[in-house]
């Protein structure tokens, strides 16, 4: 339903998606880790939400780009992740909910800030400090919680590692989710690459 709603909307008209929410965060006197402010300062997130929607947005996202047992590792938060993510759901759910108008909610979906094709040492070129299976599980975990919260879409966000993007490409059809996924990929420099190397149409053939 989810899909199919957005899919007509999109055929009529261009969909507004919110801007940054760290910054917004920064702005409300909130740094470090983002993600934990759904659970110490949830006022505060509906209320950068709320803005967004007041501003126009058709679509928010979650406060949820790094609420994930990945990249909450280095917070030392890795078991608090799936509850970040659920409530980050929860939270953009009510604000769209009461804006008296269709406004989706995505769930955002950060790249954890490691890579699967990038060498990280130079002494053992083979290691990584993740392998698939294990980034697909905590993508996996991180989207049902979103699902649990209340998200119409999955949005994987600023990627920048095609085999990244194919283990919570992966992890989303193990869920047996049905929900829309999106993606956004980030060029790293003027050449028009990703940080792996590839260019944004070569990205694209990659996950296709």
């Amino acid at each position: 339903m989810a899909a199919d709603q957005l899919l007509s909307a999109l055929e009529s008209r261009i969909l507004i998606l919110d801007g940054a929410m760290g910054t917004m965060l920064q702005r409300a006197g909130l740094s470090g880790n983002s993600e934990s402010f759904t659970l110490s300062d949830a006022g505060k997130v509906a209320g950068i939400h709320r803005a967004y929607i007041e501003a126009g947005a058709d679509i928010i996202e979650t406060n949820s780009f790094s609420a994930n047992r990945i990249s909450q590792a280095e917070y030392g938060c890795t078991e608090m992740a799936s509850e970040m993510a659920f409530q980050a759901a929860r939270i953009a759910r009510s604000e769209a909910d009461r804006a008296g108008r269709k406004v989706w909610v995505a769930g955002s979906i950060g790249p954890t800030g490691k890579s699967l094709t990038l060498a990280q040492k130079l002494s053992d070129p083979f290691f990584r400090a993740y392998i698939f299976d294990e980034m697909a599980l905590c993508y996996k975990v991180q989207m049902e919680a979103l699902a649990r919260g209340g998200v119409d879409i999955l949005l994987l966000e600023t990627c920048f590692d095609a085999l990244n993007a194919k283990a919570a490409i992966y992890a989303l059809r193990q869920s047996g989710l049905e929900l829309p996924l999106m993606i956004s990929a980030s060029a790293s420099d003027r050449s028009g690459r990703t940080l792996t190397g590839q260019t944004i149409e070569a990205f694209y053939t990659s996950i296709e």
